[in-house]
């Protein structure tokens, strides 16, 4: 399989059948590293029914950054890569870094939001395969903090440093946080 220049310096091994997620790339006949990211970085963004269970990214063919970013460090710590590591920014979105949210935010008179987001650090290089054929690129400035994370403690932890963030926002901008949260879920659905 011939890789996009992205997978120059993308770390890439034989995928062996050692635990749940690598048997199951090898059955899909994704047999290394990059050849199984590059597969997940192509499945659309939308949320499984259990986000708890990484292995429903490959077996319903799809996922948010959570799931595809834990299902790669994972994979890649069942291999012994724990240079692989999962990241979680937290981060204003906008319309200038999203602008297809922009009627929804505008909607709510709102000019950004608190959002979580996964991502892979490796080399000290952050890597977004959420999206299929896009990397989302977060301009320093949006970002509000940066926690790593074991594959196995998303999306709880995930959700909780989000809604840690959603109630500090809330207080800040004296808004519902519940609301808040809602708006947030509504520019989820419209990025699905």
């Amino acid at each position: 399989m011939h890789l996009p220049i992205e997978f120059e310096y993308w770390p890439n091994f034989k995928l062996r059948p050692w635990g749940e997620l690598g048997s199951l790339c090898i059955q899909m006949g994704l047999e290394d590293y990059a050849s199984a990211t590059f597969h997940i970085w192509q499945l659309p963004y939308h949320r499984t029914q259990n986000p708890q269970d990484l292995s429903l990214i490959l077996k319903e063919g799809q996922g948010t950054s959570s799931g595809k970013h834990a299902l790669l460090a994972l994979l890649a710590h069942e291999h012994g890569h724990y240079e692989i590591s999962l990241q979680i920014i937290l981060y204003r979105i906008h319309s200038r870094n999203t602008p297809q949210l922009r009627d929804v935010l505008a909607q709510h008179y709102i000019e950004a939001l608190p959002e979580a987001h996964c991502c892979i650090l490796y080399n000290d290089h952050y890597y977004d395969f959420t999206f299929p054929n896009k990397h989302m690129i977060i301009d320093p400035e949006d970002i509000i903090e940066i926690h790593s994370a074991f594959p196995t403690q998303i999306p709880l932890l995930k959700h909780r440093l989000h809604w840690a963030l959603i109630l500090s926002w809330s207080k800040k901008y004296h808004y519902n946080p519940n609301i808040l949260w809602q708006i947030r879920e509504t520019c989820i659905q419209r990025l699905s």
